[in-house]
């Protein structure tokens, strides 16, 4: 598989009830480009931390990521919205990741996840990493059931184009979401990045039913499940009232 840059493009998938057959008919508006025949695949994505959010206050982002594919245990520093997010991501190690068991024990990769953060941080951090991990618990899990199709054009662009059909489960406030996103992916580890940037304003152009996303996963995910106030109510569209 050709290894993938660092162009990525999200949108949330609006005003469709059923995006994968409106977006059948973009990609024939999009004539420039050939695209292979639709695949599908599940994945799973859980975010940890301790109860008191030790990790979210030392900027520590540590999730599984299970699929069919690949499973793996990540740690990373959350780098989101940093002035320079974008030379680190270029040039610095900013997360680690290690094969991983599904349903596996977090407290097996303790050793791993220890000796990861001296490589992702500068600075000494002022914790205990073994105790830290050995407190974290499942705080949000994200299904997905993907639908992925890959684009070439004769230029030599390559990119992979997934509608994401999205359950998130907040097990600290015990509300779930759903939510339907697109993800375009960059194949090309090139230096010139027009191939990609003329599909994206090309797709946005013909694509009217979706927004661009500027926040990471995991805040979607905490935004869409934070706890109520008293006050507060939320209308949920299950993916059911989608596919109706």
């Amino acid at each position: 598989m050709d290894k993938k840059s660092n162009n990525i493009k999200n949108y949330e998938i609006y005003a469709s009830k059923n995006p994968v057959k409106q977006f059948e008919i973009v990609k024939k508006l999009l004539v420039q480009y050939e695209w292979t025949k639709n695949e599908k695949a599940t994945r799973s994505i859980v975010y940890y931390d301790t109860p008191q959010q030790n990790l979210q206050l030392a900027n520590i982002l540590l999730l599984t990521d299970v699929s069919k594919e690949k499973s793996k245990i990540v740690i990373e520093r959350n780098i989101e919205g940093l002035p320079n997010e974008k030379f680190i991501k270029m040039f610095e190690i900013y997360k680690l990741e290690e094969d991983f068991l599904p349903g596996d024990n977090i407290d097996n990769y303790i050793r791993f996840l220890s000796s990861s953060l001296p490589r992702l941080f500068s600075q000494p951090l002022t914790i205990d990493p073994d105790s830290m991990f050995k407190k974290v618990i499942p705080q949000v899990e994200i299904k997905f059931k993907n639908v992925f199709t890959k684009v070439v054009d004769f230029k030599g662009f390559k990119g992979l184009v997934t509608i994401e059909d999205v359950q998130f489960i907040n097990s600290i406030t015990k509300r779930k979401n759903f939510a339907t996103f697109l993800k375009v992916e960059d194949m090309v580890d090139s230096k010139s990045d027009s191939g990609f940037e003329v599909f994206i304003e090309r797709l946005e152009k013909y694509c009217k039913f979706i927004l661009p996303i500027n926040e990471s996963l995991i805040k979607q995910a905490l935004r869409m499940t934070k706890k109520l106030d008293k006050t507060e109510t939320v209308t949920v569209v299950t993916n059911e009232e989608i596919e109706e």
